[in-house]
Order: C-alpha cells, then sequence, then structure tokens
C-alpha cells in the first residue's frame, strides 16, 4: 500500500512551497492554449460549419495540448526533486522533433488502447438511442410505438455504465504520462506497459485520492479556481506516481525474481 491521501498532499504542498506562483503561471500557459485553440475552433465553425470545429479541436488537443501538458507534468516533477525551473520549460516537448513525437506517439497508443473498448460498450447505448428518437420507424413509415420514448432512460443508463467501464479500463494507464516524463528514454509503449504492470496495486488508491480532491474538482467548473487547483493536483498526482514505483521497486528487490523489470524515478 502507498503514502495515504493525507501524506500525498502534505508532500505536495511541500514541494509547491515558495513554487506554487511559478507552478500558476506554467499552468496558465496551457489554460490559455486551450482558451485560444477552443475559441479559434468555434469561430472557424460558424463559417465552414460544425465538422470543423470538431476537426480543428481535436488536432488542437493532438498536436498543442498534449505536449503542453506533458511539459506542465514535467515541471511539476522536476518541481519534487528540488528543481526551479522557469515557467517557460512547458515548451519543453516543443524543443525537439524527438520529444514532440514522443508525445504523439503516447497519444496514438493512448487511443489504440481505449478508443475500440469504447466503440463495443457504447454501441448499446447508441441503439437504444436511435430507437428512443424514432427515426428508423420514421425511415420505414412504420407508427413510433409507445415503449421508444422510454428508451431514453435505457440510454442514460447504458452510457453511465460505458462511462464507468472505459474509466475503470483507462485506470491501468494512468501512470504512463510521469513514467515517460521521468524517464526521457522510456518509449512511449514501455511507458504503457510498465504503467499496466505497476497500476495493478495501486489503481485503487489513485482513484480514492481523485475522490480526494472531487470537492476542488467540482470548484474547478468554475474555470478560474481551477488555475489555483490543478498545480496542487498534478502535484499530488507526481507524489502519488512517486511513491507507487518507490513500493514497486522494494517489493522487486524484495522478490526472487531477477528478470522483472524496474523502475528508477529522478530527474535529468
Amino acid at each position: 500500500m502507498t503514502a495515504g491521501n493525507n501524506v500525498i498532499k502534505i508532500t505536495a504542498l511541500t514541494a509547491l512551497k515558495g513554487k506554487k506562483i511559478k507552478a500558476i503561471i506554467a499552468c496558465l500557459v496551457l489554460f490559455f492554449a486551450v482558451f485560444i485553440g477552443g475559441y479559434t475552433a468555434s469561430l472557424f465553425g460558424i463559417f465552414a460549419g460544425e465538422i470543423l470545429t470538431y476537426i480543428l479541436n481535436f488536432s488542437f488537443l493532438c498536436f498543442v495540448y498534449i505536449p503542453l501538458f506533458f511539459g506542465v507534468l514535467r515541471y511539476v516533477w522536476r518541481i519534487l526533486f528540488g528543481v526551479d525551473d522557469n515557467p517557460i520549460s512547458v515548451f519543453y516537448y516543443f524543443s525537439k522533433k524527438e520529444l514532440y513525437k514522443k508525445t504523439l506517439k503516447y497519444f496514438a497508443l493512448l487511443l489504440l488502447r481505449i478508443v475500440p473498448l469504447g466503440v463495443l460498450v457504447s454501441l448499446p447505448a447508441v441503439f437504444a438511442r436511435i430507437i428512443s428518437l424514432g427515426k428508423v420507424f420514421e425511415y420505414f413509415e412504420m407508427p413510433i410505438p409507445m415503449w421508444a420514448a422510454n428508451l431514453s432512460y435505457a440510454y442514460i443508463f447504458l452510457s453511465t455504465i460505458a462511462f464507468v467501464i472505459i474509466f475503470l479500463y483507462s485506470l491501468k494507464f494512468y501512470m504512463a504520462p510521469v513514467l515517460l516524463v521521468a524517464d526521457e528514454n522510456m518509449d512511449a509503449a514501455e511507458a504503457f506497459h510498465m504503467s499496466t504492470v505497476i497500476s495493478k496495486k495501486t489503481s485503487l488508491e489513485f482513484l480514492y485520492l481523485v475522490f480526494g480532491f472531487l470537492g476542488w474538482i467540482l470548484i474547478s467548473f468554475l474555470v478560474i479556481p481551477a488555475i489555483f487547483v490543478l498545480p496542487y493536483f498534478l502535484t499530488a498526482y507526481a507524489v502519488h506516481v512517486r511513491f507507487a514505483v518507490a513500493e514497486y521497486n522494494l517489493h522487486i528487490k524484495d522478490s526472487i525474481s531477477d528478470d522483472t523489470p524496474t523502475f528508477v524515478t529522478g530527474v535529468e
């Protein structure tokens, strides 16, 4: 079992002491990028249609937001080791083609792991939605049965079930971003593999940590508080992963197997 939520939060706040303003500035870069990207996509969508809005939003997510997120996460990770970077370092993953491609590969692999399952578990909800709208019956010029409208409740239920399944499945990959940031020599595929291995015993603890931030997350929907919450949450997230990796390495050290991979945390 890794450290409890209180220990993780205290460690995170201690690491941010004297560096909170810079951490907020670093996160603001990501916030402004998302705001500008979303506004730009909406603006183009007004003139060119909703499909272009979706295309632009996805493009910004893939080519701008994800590399910036890794830059912010790297900034926070280095704080844990006493490194006081300039907030401009959040553009680190734009500085070299190899680093930029690594973030793109991470996102591509994440989609390949989640999208197929997402499509599969969402099919019942999609079918329920289509039938509840009555379009199928209209197409075949059939009267819409009374029970079709009730399927809207089934749609909500099935959508919720699909979301829960996808979320729980995704938990096995939650450590991958930090592992990539912590070890620049690690490949994205290896980060996913290590996350899958280590998270088997820590996923529920991470979920518990997320619920521990539930109040802060709800407040963040007001947008402005999110600027102050994000550095705190990302630091706590990085602390949790650091503790989880340390526990994993200790477990391997005490085991009789010499073939199981280990992972070393730190900064380069």
